[in-house]
């Protein structure tokens, strides 16, 4: 990836295998609201890009090959595939990226975005309950949700009452926003602060 290019302002991950419930995203997007273009991907998706080069499209298929070049290029190979070729239009603005399901793809999120990036667990109960793909090296390169849930920054049970669930992620979401705008503005001051102890 070019580190030259224009890159999301924020970018929120979600932790799953499946597509996140429509509430949820919804509500996400209301949080954030505001100025910025919001823009939402799922991961899979690239999976589904690259199965036609390299075979079939049905779900084990696509898992065994995003475990294949997890093994070839790294943990988080499909993070860096998905943000290289992210449209111009989606490169701007705010960036959801659903169904995260190795920790590797945390990493670099956050390797990429530092504070900028925020993940979420919205579907706590069941996601404890998976287990993760080791492969021969011990390595984990397949999906591994419960490594993923002890990196995630906010949980969520999904057996909460709806609303009371959804609140939960309105204030998971309005909090990391909150911090970002504080975080940007000081930024310069900082940058401002060095250059004085520099000279």
């Amino acid at each position: 990836m070019d580190k030259q290019q224009t890159m999301p302002t924020l970018v929120i991950g979600l932790i799953g295998q499946n597509v996140s419930d429509k509430e949820t995203i919804s509500r996400i997007k209301k949080e954030l609201g505001g100025e910025q273009s919001i823009h939402y991907v799922l991961l899979s998706d690239i999976f589904r890009q690259y199965a036609p080069i390299r075979g079939k499209k049905d779900p084990q298929s696509l898992r065994e090959l995003a475990q294949k070049i997890r093994v070839e290029y790294g943990a988080g190979a499909w993070i860096q595939r998905l943000l290289s070729n992210l449209p111009k239009e989606k490169r701007e603005g705010i960036l959801i990226i659903d169904a995260i399901s190795n920790p590797g793809e945390i990493d670099l999120l956050r390797e990429l975005f530092g504070e900028r990036a925020l993940v979420m667990a919205t579907d706590f109960i069941e996601l404890k309950q998976q287990k993760g793909i080791q492969t021969e090296d011990r390595s984990w390169y397949g999906s591994d949700l419960r490594a993923c849930l002890e990196k995630a920054d906010f949980t969520i049970e999904s057996n909460k009452p709806k609303e009371e669930r959804l609140a939960e992620v309105s204030e998971a979401v309005s909090r990391f926003s909150r911090l970002a705008e504080l975080r940007e503005k000081e930024e310069p001051q900082e940058e401002v602060r060095r250059e004085r102890k520099v000279a």
